[in-house]
């Protein structure tokens, strides 16, 4: 189980590691394996007290509903890859780091950033917002 609290402007779990904190912005690793993820690196814009309780519910909602929202995001991904076609492709190509922005557009909003492991993906990112905690965009961006 994960909790998290206010504690000076930062997300504070039990398994968390890597702070980096700017003005506006804080940033952890959680461990969180799902197939070749090993972690989330979660980025939260947040006021100096802390995240907001709408932040850290997106942040429990998320841990507790990524298990069933990876077919939606592979399907979206895969549905703007040139290349892979497969959910197994999908799967093997995932980086070890998924990024989560929290409150970037809004202040509960939920956006996954995946990157592939493959030679011709270059600096490519996948951008993944979540509404209602449905897959309702994907963009690709270099």
């Amino acid at each position: 189980r994960v909790e998290v609290v206010r504690a000076h402007g930062l997300l504070q779990t039990p398994i968390c590691s890597r702070v980096v904190k700017s003005p506006g912005n804080v940033s952890r690793t959680v461990l969180f394996p799902h197939r070749k993820t090993r972690a989330f690196a979660i980025h939260v814009w947040a006021p100096l007290d802390g995240p907001s309780e709408a932040q850290q519910h997106a942040f429990r909602e998320l841990k507790s509903r990524y298990q069933q929202l990876w077919p939606d995001i592979a399907k979206g991904i895969l549905g703007v890859h040139p290349i892979l076609k497969t959910s197994a492709d999908l799967s093997d190509s995932i980086a070890e780091f998924v990024s989560v922005h929290i409150g970037e557009h809004a202040e509960g909003s939920v956006e996954l950033v995946y990157d592939l492991d493959l030679p011709t993906e270059g600096s490519r990112g996948y951008f993944i917002r979540l509404t209602d905690w449905e897959v309702r965009e994907v963009i690709v961006a270099e």
